[in-house]
């Protein structure tokens, strides 16, 4: 998990809402600067060795049964399809989008709180509700040249290396609840997504 001044609150509750999960080993929250960086990307900082890596985001409470609901969908994913990794949100890029955050048709995106029982493949995961093993892929700030794009260079990463990408239903809706949160990334960006849309649109998505 990474996390900034201004949001303390937030993420105690976060960091306590999965503390006591027992498929979770090892909980590591950055709430400084690592490796010159202050930004999203700090989530993937301190992968295991060999093992499950859950990056969270600071403003979600998850519910009790979050990280073992996690490795079960990419345990049955991987069975099937080999080297993948699993997010509850997603985009999926149809064509050359008009913006990012804003174009529902291009980039159509599948959210967090939707439950539809179904797996669909994606290109861009939600990196705060997402699952891989360290044996499939890994992650170093060198995979982030973008700061606060974490979600699309992973997608960017995983389209490169053919490392696919799912959508899978939380149990039901609304499972992991949102908290409110001063500056978001969302906030930030979602009416300014002019550089998001540029690398987008340069990838030939698989």
């Amino acid at each position: 998990m990474a996390t900034i001044k201004g949001r303390e609150d937030q993420m105690n509750r976060a960091y306590g809402s999965l503390l006591a999960q027992a498929s979770i080993d090892t909980i590591t929250v950055y709430d400084s600067p690592r490796e010159g960086r202050e930004d999203d990307a700090r989530k993937f900082l301190g992968e295991p060795e060999s093992g499950y890596m859950l990056t969270v985001d600071d403003d979600l409470i998850y519910p009790p049964d979050y990280a073992e609901t996690m490795i079960n969908h990419l345990d049955r994913l991987r069975a099937i399809h080999g080297p993948c990794a699993v997010s509850l949100m997603g985009r999926v890029i149809k064509g050359q989008c008009s913006s990012y955050y804003n174009d529902r048709v291009n980039a159509f995106k599948y959210d967090w709180r939707d439950h539809d029982e179904a797996t669909h493949r994606i290109h861009i995961p939600g990196t705060g509700v997402f699952a891989y093993h360290t044996d499939d892929v890994r992650f170093t700030m060198d995979d982030f040249p973008q700061q606060n794009m974490a979600d699309i260079m992973v997608g960017v990463k995983c389209n490169a290396l053919g490392i696919p990408l799912f959508r899978v239903s939380p149990p039901r809706s609304k499972w992991i609840k949102a908290q409110d949160v001063p500056d978001s990334i969302w906030d930030r960006d979602h009416m300014n997504d002019n550089v998001h849309t540029d690398i987008i649109n340069k990838i030939k998505w698989k």
